[in-house]
């Protein structure tokens, strides 16, 4: 689907980094210059959601970019331009249009007067089973010995997408702190194929990217999404892979996730004053889970967590 944008979220103020760049209007230097007295950005108002049709999913058609544009001290929009982009024209023009009819809150200086400002708009249309950035995208290998070995976590990698669809100049910016891991995220990262980025001119544009890889033992292929196969003694080696890499005060993902839960189901999120309460009582039964899984590496890690197993037994069901 085309992506929709609202709110705070909708169109960001350009950064230093993103600027427009040369041919610049009178409108824009104006613009680029009002920036560096913003005291509030602009806020859209409605949606942004490009015309994305049918026959134009069914074709595959899909792509991403971000739009250049000018938020006028009266809300509207001036100087919509392409900044860079992997989609068929068709999608651009499509982007473009609606960009031209948003309309915003406007930006205020530090007097609280009315501003035009720059402003960059993302865009995404994405067709089913597809995915806007890649052409081809290979999966990183989680080999049976890093699972073994509990080893789990994130690793985002920063390169560059060149005219050919490459990545070039992939480094690990984010590391999981497994050498194998950070190394089968480098591979897939560089074996695949992207979509090529071009300017508003239709000349080559090296993006600069960061692709983020996730390797999580509790996430299997099949009903459930693997937590209702995830045993004790995967949890017992990941906890202790974790504890030996990370510091206390760096959590994994599926504590994150088990906290949510716990967070949604105990009311912490709208009874704020016992957050903290309620938070240490779910961290001993997180810790008292831990304990039982040592002992019994048989059981499922939802059949041992107390109050949150069987609410993220009964979730992972329903997504069956």
């Amino acid at each position: 689907m085309a992506m929709t944008l609202q709110g705070d979220a909708a169109a960001l103020a350009a950064s230093p980094a993103e600027t427009v760049e040369a041919g610049k209007s009178p409108a824009m230097v104006e613009a680029l210059a009002n920036q560096a007295q913003m005291a509030r950005g602009p806020r859209l108002i409605g949606e942004f959601q490009p015309a994305y049709s049918d026959e134009q999913r069914a074709a595959g058609m899909l792509g991403q970019g971000r739009i250049s544009i000018i938020v006028t001290a009266e809300g509207s929009v001036s100087e919509a331009a392409i900044r860079y982009s992997n989609a068929p024209p068709e999608l651009d023009a499509s982007a473009l249009a609606a960009a031209r009819g948003l309309k915003f809150t406007p930006a205020v200086d530090k007097a609280g007067k009315a501003i035009a400002v720059p402003a960059l708009l993302p865009f995404s249309f994405e067709a089913a089973g597809g995915h806007p950035m890649y052409v081809t995208r290979v999966e990183p290998v989680f080999s049976d010995a890093a699972r073994a070995a509990g080893e789990h976590g994130k690793v985002v990698i920063d390169g560059k997408i060149g005219a050919d669809g490459r990545m070039v100049d992939a480094v690990v910016f984010q590391s999981s702190r497994s050498a194998s891991l950070d190394a089968a995220a480098l591979e897939a990262a560089t074996a695949s194929r992207y979509r090529p980025y071009r300017d508003g001119a239709g000349q080559p544009y090296a993006l600069p990217v960061r692709v983020p890889f996730s390797f999580d033992n509790y996430r299997t292929p099949g009903p459930g999404g693997g937590i209702l196969r995830y045993r004790c003694d995967q949890f017992a080696r990941d906890e202790s892979w974790w504890a030996a890499n990370w510091p206390a005060s760096e959590k994994n993902e599926f504590y994150s996730m088990m906290l949510g839960i716990s967070a949604l189901s105990q009311g912490m999120l709208t009874q704020v004053s016992q957050f903290k309460e309620k938070k240490a009582a779910f961290d001993k039964r997180f810790a008292a889970a831990r304990l039982e899984c040592a002992a019994r590496p048989d059981k499922l890690f939802v059949d041992v967590m107390k109050v949150e197993g069987p609410i993220a037994r009964r979730m992972a069901e329903k997504a069956k």
